[in-house]
């Protein structure tokens, strides 16, 4: 597919020099014809484009016209002008570059792919400008066809290499002015053009890390250059307008916008805080066989202690338990994505009483009764962690209702107290509806019973007849029996009777 550009008429100024008697072309200030900051014009001809001179750029590849590039591959920027005006003009000059869209129209134009610098066409030469470089005229270039009148013909070709894959877009600019020859700047005409093209297969989409932390950096990017970047709340991510560069500056969640042209697209990136601990509250002494709590208002944290459990030993929930005399370094470690923050608190262990172990083994008691426990060593106190429960001061601990109660027993020995603990879990008894089935039934006969409560056992008193697991009697011999169908939960057991008398066939 061949793509042409007809440009006509755009404001600006901007310095060709090409008389009928210069014999080289110089710009100055930056020619809006090469991509940099600044206007398009030849004022030391006149300050208007001239229509009539048509100019086309366009990309060629071995004599073919391209609409995309490959990265790497050589091409020909074809350059071609035609008099349409009614005057002679038999010699021109041109300026041409090509650069990145993502710079251009700004003072840090450059250059995309690289514009040859030997085997130029005749009467041309590479020239630096700034930030780029430029193809240009050396003296006045003859027409390629024509003597000059109506219909006469310009055409320069000049070779490129495109960049390397991922580049993104490119555009070509340039500047064509055709003179009379007659050695005064009156009556010469110029106009200029650009073609912008892609890369062959760039996507539009956009690619970078999504996911920051206050304060860090990243860079967005879409293949298809050229594009502004937009932040719809830069207090959170900032994003620099033709970099794509991201600077994450609170935490939140902003949307980041690529615009080129009519196209738009958005990608949501967000910023999560860097993590922060708290200071560690509580006691900074314990004893031996004593337990302090620590807390902190950071949650999500891990504890840990130095000695790893030689001198104390901290529980995930930041109970501190003494093990043998000495300091120890407990730490509350809190970390996420962004790191890692964390505070430490120093505990000293002391010698201190023994609290024993609290007896029965068991830990299970259901709601209404009652347990006595002990402990090898006398003279502590008992006591509670909530109110699931209660215990008397002779260690006497009754269910109240259903949960999970921590039992302590408090030892003390001049500064330090030691306790030791049981953790006891209380059931509610189950509640269980009443038998269905028949209330007789003859010798040798069958009859299934049934309950509305689920996962009971089904058990006879005697062997006047058996039953299954699914409720199935069986009737052996003459006489009474009671099923039972009982319901356990934890420790705790509750069931229904039902009486079922046995006839002998009637008889």
């Amino acid at each position: 597919m061949k793509k042409k550009v007809l440009f006509f008429a755009i404001a600006g100024v901007a310095y060709l020099i090409l008389s009928s008697y210069s014999k080289g072309g110089q710009a100055l200030d930056g020619v809006d014809g090469t991509g940099a900051k600044g206007g398009g014009g030849c004022s030391c001809h006149n300050n208007s484009v001239e229509p009539d001179i048509n100019l086309i750029v366009e990309l060629d590849s071995a004599g073919a016209p391209v609409d995309h590039y490959v990265g790497g591959k050589s091409y020909t920027i074809k350059i071609s002008g035609r008099n349409n005006t009614t005057y002679p003009l038999p010699k021109f000059g041109f300026r041409a570059t090509a650069i990145a869209a993502r710079g251009a129209g700004t003072p840090a134009a450059f250059n995309l792919g690289t514009l040859a610098n030997s085997n130029l066409p005749k009467y041309c030469q590479n020239t630096p400008s700034g930030s780029f470089t430029v193809i240009e005229h050396t003296t006045q270039i003859p027409a390629t066809s024509g003597n000059g009148t109506y219909g006469t013909t310009y055409e320069v070709n000049i070779p490129w290499v495109a960049p390397e894959p991922g580049s993104g877009s490119v555009i070509f600019y340039s500047v064509l002015l055709a003179v009379n020859n007659d050695g005064k700047v009156t009556g010469d005409k110029w106009n200029k053009a650009n073609y912008s093209i892609d890369e062959l297969g760039v996507p539009f989409i956009i690619t970078g890390n999504t996911e920051l932390c206050v304060g860090s950096n990243s860079t967005l990017k879409c293949p298809k250059g050229g594009g502004v970047w937009s932040s719809s709340n830069p207090d959170i991510v900032f994003v620099g307008t033709n970099t794509g560069n991201l600077i994450a500056r609170k935490e939140g969640t902003a949307t980041i916008k690529y615009t080129l042209g009519q196209d738009e697209l958005a990608t949501s990136v967000l910023v999560n805080p860097n993590p922060t601990a708290d200071d560690i509250m509580g006691f900074d002494n314990v004893c031996t066989h004593g337990i302090i709590s620590l807390s902190t208002n950071t949650l999500g944290g891990k504890w840990s202690c130095s000695s790893k459990g030689k001198i104390c030993y901290v529980s995930e929930t930041g109970e501190v338990e003494g093990i043998s005399e000495g300091t120890d370094q407990i730490m509350y470690l809190i970390s996420n994505n962004c790191g890692v923050a964390s505070k430490t608190k120093s505990i000293t262990v002391y010698k201190g009483p023994d609290a024993g172990v609290i007896k029965p083994v068991s830990s299970d008691l259901c709601v209404g009764e009652s347990m006595q426990l002990s402990d090898y060593v006398e003279g502590g106190s008992w006591s509670v962690s909530n109110p699931a429960g209660v215990i008397s001061g002779t260690g006497l601990i009754t269910a109240i209702h259903e949960g999970t109660d921590t039992v302590f027993y408090s030892i003390k020995e001049g500064h330090c107290t030691a306790r030791s603990k049981k953790v006891m879990t209380f059931y509610e008894k189950p509640n269980v509806n009443g038998i269905f089935g028949n209330a007789s039934l003859n010798v040798g006969t069958k009859a299934t019973y049934s309950s509305s409560t689920p996962n009971g056992i089904w058990t006879i008193n005697n062997g006047n007849a058996a039953i299954n697991n699914k409720g199935v009697l069986l009737a052996y011999t003459e006489g009474e029996s009671v099923i039972t169908y009982s319901v356990t939960k934890g420790p705790c057991l509750n069931f229904k009777t039902y009486k079922v008398t046995i006839n002998n066939n009637g008889k």
